[in-house]
């Protein structure tokens, strides 16, 4: 994770590294598609499973 946050812009106070984290996370969770989750993003995966649970 530290990796890819050096290449947002540096922040110069601790608000503003907290926003860069929390737009990373949302970035994340949102559009990364792993392979480990059959190439779904994190929060499609999430959804998924939720669905199949309640289908149970």
């Amino acid at each position: 994770m530290f990796r890819h946050l050096a290449f947002y812009e540096s922040s110069d106070t601790f608000g503003g590294l907290r926003r860069e984290l929390l737009e990373w996370t949302h970035s994340y969770n949102e559009h990364w598609l792993l392979e480990r989750h059959n190439f779904l993003s994190p929060s499609q995966a999430r959804r998924e499973l939720m669905q199949s649970k309640q289908v149970a």
